[in-house]
């Protein structure tokens, strides 16, 4: 889970070997009376306390801000996308999201993008006022700028992790029959 936090956020992975080193100095090998419980939260506040990329652990916001904004599935194998995407599955089943599907972690799930790599061919760009502030229309230039940006944001979302799905087979019809109330 270490490996795969880091990996996720942009935090470094250099001195690894170090950091765990040191994580497993950190643990007593005689507990005494410190339980489980206790031992996590210790392990917790080290790891929070640390301040270089290499040895900090990601926060909440950190890995919110990864999963929401970096195209994961052109920086992550496929077999550690595949398990992420599985881990999720497996949390929301446990949190009685209402799944009562069977759910096998070892099945060959295909990572499929929910809106389509080739998106423009079937999901235009939005409608946008074509005019500016002053109530006049926007040059051809402006309105290629303004093009450009809108399909700049939907490219960033592509590759994102709430553009991806598990699915039991490749959706080959996804790509051609792709409509906007999708």
């Amino acid at each position: 889970m270490i490996d795969g936090q880091q990996r996720i956020t942009t935090l470094q992975l250099l001195g690894y070997n170090r950091f765990c080193v040191e994580l497993v100095k950190f643990i007593p090998s005689e507990r005494g009376d410190q339980s489980a419980k206790d031992l996590v939260i210790s392990i917790r506040q080290h790891l929070l306390k640390q301040s270089s990329d290499s040895f900090r652990w990601p926060t909440d916001e950190d890995l919110e801000q990864a999963l929401l904004e970096r195209p994961l599935y052109v920086e992550l194998t496929q077999p550690r996308i595949r398990r992420i995407l599985s881990r999720i599955e497996l949390e929301m089943r446990d949190e009685g999201q209402g799944k009562s599907e069977n759910f096998d972690v070892n099945q060959k799930f295909t990572i499929e993008h929910l809106m389509p790599r080739k998106w423009l061919d079937h999901w235009p760009l939005p409608d946008y006022d074509s005019t500016n502030e002053n109530g006049e229309p926007l040059s051809d230039a402006e309105k290629k700028l303004i093009e450009l940006e809108l399909a700049r944001v939907r490219n960033k979302k592509l590759h994102t992790l709430g553009n991806l799905s598990l699915l039991t087979g490749k959706l080959d019809w996804l790509d051609q029959h792709f409509e906007s109330e999708f």
